[in-house]
């Protein structure tokens, strides 16, 4: 959810490149119906699993379980890398890490240090001491609050807090 919340700010399409229009960027109802069928799925897995007469739906069901979860996660990590290097093109923000592996500092850092990654992602992207963070809307930010995602040189990019 929160990756989505930064990719709606940032007006980005579920590539994570900017969206030619309102209607292709990126919408928290899709990344809550994605979550729903991942847990969905692995539940239906495990009740046939568990009631399973045959052996393939023994071993059938728990596959395409993890298949899918892997789907899944895969997608969510393409998404964030793509995020991650959009959000440094659009901010002007230089690489800092890996010495002469910097082309490779966003993978890593989406890997490795995800729950890092989408903080300052989010941080970012929204001012959370100005305006309160909301749970379930597009951006992650009030309605009232509009976001402009203009390239400013790293400034902030809200505008209207009133």
């Amino acid at each position: 959810v929160a990756l989505a919340q930064v990719m709606a700010r940032l007006r980005l399409a579920s590539n994570g490149e900017k969206a030619s229009s309102m209607n292709r960027r990126i919408r928290i109802q899709t990344t809550v119906a994605l979550s729903l069928t991942m847990v969905l799925s692995n539940a239906a897995a495990g009740y046939l699993w568990y009631t399973a007469g045959n052996i393939f739906v023994y071993v059938g069901a728990p596959m395409a379980a993890i298949f899918l979860d892997l789907s899944l996660i895969l997608l969510f990590f393409l998404r964030l890398i793509s995020t991650r290097k959009t959000m440094r093109r659009m901010y002007h923000i230089p690489t800092t890490y890996f010495g002469g592996c910097a082309q490779y500092e966003d993978e890593a850092l989406a890997i490795f240090c995800t729950p890092c990654t989408l903080a300052q992602m989010g941080r970012h992207t929204a001012e959370y001491s100005v305006v309160r963070a909301m749970w379930c809307t597009d951006t992650g930010l009030p309605a009232h609050v509009t976001v402009s995602c203009e390239e400013n040189n790293g400034n902030f990019p809200l505008s209207n807090l009133v």
